[in-house]
């Protein structure tokens, strides 16, 4: 049986941890070792973090905390692949949520298939009103995406890809699973182990600054080159629309409503009626102005900082 190495970057996870732990206790089989990666946190995460390894079942012995400075999740995950020991290096990160045969599944379809990467599979899913909205307009209900978290990666390709781009806030990892789906490696999609995730943010300040550093840190990583183009183009029309007219105006506004409210959730969805209740359709419109203003904010400010560069 293959020998696996499993990196949990960690950055203020306070909140997270016990869950987490929880959920690493219950797998059915364990990795060879677990390494967590404490990529400068300032809340609780370290203190909780050995508290609730101290109370599991895990094996003391199998486990590496490696406190740093600040690192982005691409240093954190690059840290820990260099402090692995193993052929095959497992990736998750917390707040989401593992089935307990995870690690099981993936070693008996890598031990069966000898695939270079078997890629995680992650459902959205969602606890509330407001995180029902979000998740309807940014990733859709019930639909399933490729992940780094929930992978399983012969390390192997990382001397050929190289390492995660460790000074990318966001997208390091699309980023990556990009290269590795343009070369030559054997890969899979664990469709049959879902996993999911709804730590979404809570408020309207934190949803407008996630997607604002997605989308500057995107201008790096050069992966929505045509949407800035899109959101900058269209913004700035409607900024400027009433220096030519009013009217001009008003149908740049019907066109965002028809457009962002009505077709893209539907599109998304697969559903006309997508929504709950009429209070998610609400939270809707505010969130989807919320994310776009702040991702054309975004798109402006990295292209500005990086194109000094």
């Amino acid at each position: 049986m293959i020998k696996t190495s499993l990196i949990i970057p960690l950055f203020n996870e306070e909140k997270n941890i016990p869950v987490l732990i929880e959920m690493l206790t219950n797998q059915t089989l364990y990795p060879n070792e677990i390494i967590f990666i404490n990529a400068g946190s300032t809340d609780l995460t370290k203190k909780i973090l050995n508290n609730e390894i101290d109370k599991s079942k895990l094996n003391k012995d199998s486990i590496i905390i490696k406190n740093t400075n600040k690192l982005y999740p691409g240093a954190a995950r690059n840290a820990g692949i260099k402090l692995s020991k193993f052929e095959y290096i497992l990736f998750i990160d917390a707040g989401i949520k593992i089935d307990e045969r995870w690690v099981e599944k993936s070693i008996k379809v890598m031990n069966a298939k000898k695939y270079d990467i078997i890629w995680g599979a992650c459902k959205f899913s969602f606890v509330d009103n407001f995180s029902e909205a979000l998740c309807a307009i940014t990733f859709g209900k019930d639909k399933t995406y490729q992940t780094i978290p929930g992978s399983i990666i012969n390390r192997k390709t990382f001397d050929i890809i190289g390492d995660f781009d460790p000074k990318l806030l966001s997208a390091e990892d699309l980023l990556w699973m990009n290269k590795a789906n343009k070369s030559n490696f054997n890969c899979f999609i664990n469709n049959l182990n879902f996993n999911t995730y709804s730590s979404y943010p809570d408020s309207f300040l934190k949803l407008s600054k996630k997607w604002f550093i997605n989308s500057f840190f995107s201008i790096k990583s050069k992966l929505y080159f045509k949407q800035s183009i899109i959101y900058t183009v269209f913004f700035l029309s409607l900024f400027l629309s009433p220096l030519i007219s009013y009217k001009y105006l008003g149908l740049l506004f019907l066109f965002y409503f028809i457009f962002r409210i009505l077709i893209l959730p539907i599109k998304k969805n697969k559903k006309i009626i997508w929504y709950s209740n009429v209070n998610v359709f609400f939270y809707s419109l505010i969130i989807s102005v919320i994310i776009d203003f702040s991702k054309f904010f975004g798109f402006i400010t990295g292209a500005f900082f990086y194109g000094k560069k």
